[in-house]
């Protein structure tokens, strides 16, 4: 459905999607954040914009949570 509404902008780069590329449903807020799994809160990612914002989101997740094991080492 929302293939006949492209072309809309990325939600994580704002360049256009079009409807002969490679896209993901993204979310505006990301989910490990915070967002929610709602219509307002997804819309058109280009395939590598969504795979890579994971990513870093992930990393950060991660990385996060390493120092402050690392923190917790130390006492």
């Amino acid at each position: 459905m929302i293939q006949h509404m492209l072309p809309l902008p990325c939600v994580d780069c704002g360049r256009p999607v079009l409807p002969e590329q490679t896209w993901h449903v993204g979310h505006i807020m990301p989910a490990a954040l915070g967002g929610e799994n709602t219509l307002e809160n997804c819309g058109p990612s280009h395939g590598r914009c969504n795979v890579k914002a994971g990513g870093r989101i992930g990393a950060r997740m991660s990385n996060t949570r390493h120092r402050t094991e690392g923190d917790m080492r130390e006492w």
